[in-house]
């Protein structure tokens, strides 16, 4: 019966059980999330912007905002929006954080107090990689609706942890699991 669930529950279990989030982490983006945006009447979704080549600054978001306009047309029951955004680039982040809000009416999310890379080895992943990964992933499991994202390893580890998360709040509500968007 466990298997019935669908592999992402299963990883999302195995990763949120097995080696689960430090309570510091958990804080650490806890007051970037709105208190009205659990409510039932908000659509949230979560997206994620990865790039792949040091110099590419992530400014360039039409792609990222085409996936959220096709999103948004296929929702029309719920009566605000909220975008968790996890992005790699500053620009990118800026960028969206803008144009979402004047398109679309739609609240962006983002970790306000990132922890910002210190090693250069690693400066291919951008400004927020390391422990600002994990705050962004805490941050975009909170979306209930949808996900946005590349198939890409960083993609798939936040889509496993929100489809935990999502079913083990329905199960603990009593309330049966709807499938998102995604």
């Amino acid at each position: 019966k466990l298997y019935s669930l669908g592999p992402l529950f299963l990883y999302g279990m195995l990763f949120s059980e097995g080696f689960p989030f430090q309570p510091a982490l958990m804080q650490s983006v806890q007051s970037d999330v709105p208190i009205w945006a659990q409510n039932d009447n908000v659509f949230s979704m979560a997206l994620h912007s990865r790039h792949m080549y040091e110099d590419d600054d992530g400014s360039d978001v039409f792609k990222e905002m085409r996936c959220i306009e096709t999103v948004l047309k296929q929702q029309n029951t719920k009566e605000r929006c909220i975008l968790y955004l996890m992005a790699d680039r500053p620009a990118t982040v800026q960028a969206i954080s803008n144009q979402t809000a004047s398109k679309f009416n739609c609240t962006v999310a983002i970790v306000s107090q990132h922890e910002q890379v210190k090693d250069h080895a690693i400066a291919e992943h951008g400004a927020f990689a390391g422990m600002g990964y994990y705050q962004d992933v805490v941050l975009a499991a909170h979306a209930k609706d949808a996900f946005i994202g590349k198939k890409r390893s960083s993609s798939a580890f936040v889509a496993m942890m929100m489809e935990y998360q999502r079913r083990m709040k329905a199960w603990e509500a009593g309330e049966v699991y709807t499938a998102p968007m995604g």
